[in-house]
């Protein structure tokens, strides 16, 4: 996707070390773990006609959550505003908080004329920085509390990435805490099973109107929220990953992931 929007040569020479890199150590090893099912399959289509490649090949949750915080209709009245999570240093990140303050803010703007944005992350450049305002606040680093309060008073997470590949961790998130989202099919990828709950959108007018009707529509955004919530602790939760893990490694000692952590603790000064 960056390719498209902008030809780098020096983007396509990495893409295509990494792919011959990646290819020489499939070739290599017993067992293949990726964070999403897009780049699972695309394993087993290299792998799929080449003599003398066995890999066992896995989707594993690079998120393991041991807590998803609740969400109901009592919230709801406090929920206000726009959150869009990322590390700044990073360029898809600076593409995307620009292009969704030029070209969708003011799209919804038109609508809902008072709304406000929070740009939270690390590290923003001056292009983010000179983004801010009254009613765009450019953060910066948060601590994980800080981050926490941020998704507990937003009403509706935006993800608007025009390119960058692999699972989105601040999508993956945003699901965690139970806070609908708005992303773009680069940020979606990795997470088809998901996309009956996540607003996918490829153009700003169509990004705007699936903002404005999580602002406006209560139930609608109750019900995303409860089930991208429900997908995340099936999908990225400890015991997710455990069942993943010990589907291929001999769990024993340990029946479950309690278990494990029970073990692990008693063994750990000072463990919490």
């Amino acid at each position: 996707e960056q390719l498209k929007i902008a030809d780098d040569p020096q983007v396509a020479t990495q893409r295509d070390a990494l792919q011959l890199l990646e290819e020489s150590l499939w070739g290599k090893v017993d067992t293949i773990y990726y964070p999403s099912e897009l780049e699972t399959a695309h394993v087993a289509r290299w792998m799929d006609g080449r003599e003398g490649v066995r890999a066992k090949n896995f989707t594993i949750p690079v998120y393991a959550f041991d807590r998803f915080p609740r969400v109901d209709a009592e919230g709801l009245p406090r929920r206000k505003g726009l959150l869009f999570v990322a590390g700044f240093a990073h360029d898809p990140n600076v593409d995307a908080a620009v292009w969704f303050v030029e070209q969708v803010l003011p799209l919804i703007r038109a609508h809902a004329p008072d709304i406000e944005v929070n740009l939270v992350g690390s590290n923003p450049k001056p292009a983010v920085q000179a983004l801010a305002s009254d009613t765009i606040n450019v953060t910066g680093y948060v601590t994980d509390e800080e981050l926490e309060m941020y998704y507990a008073h937003s009403r509706v997470v935006v993800a608007p990435l025009r390119f960058g590949a692999g699972m989105k961790g601040k999508v993956v998130e945003a699901m965690r805490f139970g806070v609908p989202l708005v992303t773009s099919p680069a940020g979606a990828q990795g997470l088809a099973a998901a996309s009956a709950f996540i607003a996918v959108a490829d153009d700003a007018q169509a990004f705007a109107d699936h903002v404005l009707r999580l602002l406006e529509d209560d139930a609608h955004w109750l019900a995303m929220s409860g089930q991208a919530q429900a997908y995340a602790r099936q999908t990225f939760s400890e015991q997710a990953l455990w069942n993943i893990v010990t589907h291929d490694i001999d769990p024993a000692p340990y029946a479950d992931v309690d278990a494990r952590r029970e073990r692990v603790r008693a063994n750990t000064p000072n463990a919490n």
